[in-house]
């Protein structure tokens, strides 16, 4: 078995993979949908001679980065922009909630009114017939506006709960 250096194996891997990758950038041409992309390398070598990037990665992984500004001030950041994000988001439901609140509200009056109605025909209705099939509105009405009310009371929750959520 022969011995082969590390550079050596690394520069055959690279090639390997750059053949693999034409052959599956090929493939993909001869078939439906677009080419891929160029390819972008997700890995970079660190600590090559000349380079004087600082290594970040090793830097938080040690576990005593707690005071390094330039990690603190990223993390600063991040969170800053979580957490603007997040009541944007919560604002924007709030508002949602309300309006399905609001668009309910109107369905179970318009269903009350018409339950009204129905109670009134299926009363006055000239025969029986007529009086079961008022009957049978009003039944699926009132059922309908019962629905309305239980959305209503959920949405309420929900509104509360956000609310809760934003102080």
């Amino acid at each position: 078995m022969e011995t082969i250096s590390v550079e050596a194996w690394i520069s055959n891997l690279e090639t390997a993979i750059d053949s693999a990758w034409l052959r599956r950038r090929r493939d993909r041409t001869d078939r439906e949908g677009p080419p891929l992309g160029p390819r972008r390398r997700a890995l970079s070598k660190l600590n090559l001679a000349g380079d004087t990037r600082l290594d970040l990665g090793a830097l938080v992984a040690s576990g005593s980065n707690y005071h390094v500004p330039e990690v603190n001030l990223t993390e600063g950041n991040l969170l800053r922009i979580a957490v603007l994000q997040t009541g944007a988001y919560a604002k924007a439901k709030l508002k949602s909630l309300k309006g399905k609140l609001t668009k309910q509200k109107k369905r179970r009056k318009a269903l009350r009114k018409k339950a009204r109605r129905l109670e009134q025909e299926a009363r006055k209705a000239p025969s029986a017939r007529k009086k079961r099939a008022a009957r049978r509105d009003l039944k699926r009405t009132r059922r309908q506006a019962k629905a309305a009310g239980r959305e209503i009371k959920s949405l309420r929750k929900q509104i509360s709960a956000l609310e809760r959520q934003l102080d």
